[in-house]
């Protein structure tokens, strides 16, 4: 059987990278002959920041544009875009376009696929896609509430393509309460891609030790993130524990090392050979927890449904951290005798709920 799948694949972020390449493997693993499906998704304009040169403002903006550290910036961003087309152009089986798929079967998810924040087009919810059959796998809303779905013009035809799907389940819990008032049947929690495939194979072959010292790696993005009360928390961590702080994905100068263009693979290696993680990412969670690493998640209001509810789903609740206030400074005993078997059990159960799509 052929499956297509339909995600944000091809975003310079590496979990979004990483959970279309697990989905791939894990379908391929039941036998499935799997494809990536492209697309013709816009980022919306809040993505620019280019004003005409000709206002004052774009001269401003032109300015600002040429300081060492934004010009440092780009450069940084360039390899590391380069590194992401690689990993798919290496790793990503993309193929046909979703209008023109022969896929015998299609899957949206997994990630904020459903988010309308900014953009929407109407293959994120099954329209448009030349395939008969359509599931979803772990689909999110992200921080699209019901209250927002229902304001927004196209709630209406949202809610019709939804209850055209064939097989439906969801990522956190924001996204199973609005599955259910839209569909009024009860909805199955599964896990992100990342966490239903092992990355055993990719263990052994993605296994560089990048940074020679013990190290505590970092990968957040906004909110109490970019405080300056977050870099002095980290700091003191670092220090009381004797580790360096190591920086994946962004610069941040009060950290020792720097890999702000890192290709996935070498993300994939430093959450494998760390010493700690201190996050507030969804998918630093997740490597966290494949890796069987010690961390803390930074759980904010604006990633409560799907971070929070991730730690909760997977009994990990004494791993969220509020503020910097809360954190603790030792290294967590996570006891993954304990974690693993309950990983696996949702694995069990995630998988079936994949795998009854394909039949």
């Amino acid at each position: 059987m052929k499956a297509g799948i339909l995600t944000w694949h091809d975003v310079l972020n590496y979990g979004s990278a990483f959970q279309a390449y697990a989905l791939q493997e894990v379908l391929k693993e039941n036998g499935a002959d799997a494809e990536i499906l492209s697309h013709d998704r816009k980022l919306p304009d809040y993505y620019s920041n280019k004003l005409p040169i000709k206002s004052i403002k774009g001269v401003l903006c032109w300015l600002r544009n040429q300081t060492p550290a934004r010009v440092k910036y780009r450069k940084e961003t360039k390899t590391k875009s380069e590194s992401f087309i690689k990993f798919q152009s290496e790793y990503l089986n993309v193929k046909n376009h979703y209008s023109n798929t022969d896929a015998d079967v299609v899957y949206i998810g997994s990630d904020q696929i459903f988010d309308i924040n900014g953009l929407y087009y109407p293959f994120q919810f099954g329209g448009d896609i030349s395939c008969d059959k359509i599931n979803t796998y772990a689909p999110s809303f992200g921080e699209t509430t019901y209250e927002k779905l229902e304001q927004s013009p196209y709630f209406a035809e949202i809610s019709e393509n939804i209850k055209k799907l064939n097989v439906v389940n969801a990522r956190d819990e924001n996204t199973k309460n609005i599955l259910e008032k839209i569909l009024k049947r009860d909805i199955d929690i599964v896990l992100d891609p990342t966490l239903l495939y092992s990355f055993e194979k990719e263990k052994a072959m993605w296994n560089k030790r990048l940074v020679k010292e013990k190290y505590c790696l970092i990968y957040s993005w906004g909110g109490l993130t970019v405080t300056p009360e977050f870099a002095e928390c980290c700091k003191k961590f670092a220090k009381q524990n004797n580790l360096k702080l190591v920086s994946v994905g962004e610069r941040r100068p009060w950290c020792d090392i720097q890999f702000a263009s890192a290709s996935p693979i070498e993300f994939f290696e430093l959450f494998m050979h760390a010493d700690m993680v201190l996050t507030n990412m969804f998918h630093g969670t997740c490597f966290s927890i494949l890796m069987g690493r010690p961390f803390y998640s930074f759980v904010m209001p604006h990633n409560e449904n799907k971070l929070g509810g991730l730690l909760k789903f997977l009994g990990l609740e004494s791993q969220i951290v509020k503020g910097c206030e809360n954190l603790k400074m030792e290294i967590p005993n996570i006891d993954y005798a304990v974690v693993n078997p309950t990983l696996q059990e949702k694995r069990e159960i995630s998988k079936a709920n994949l795998i009854i799509g394909l039949n």
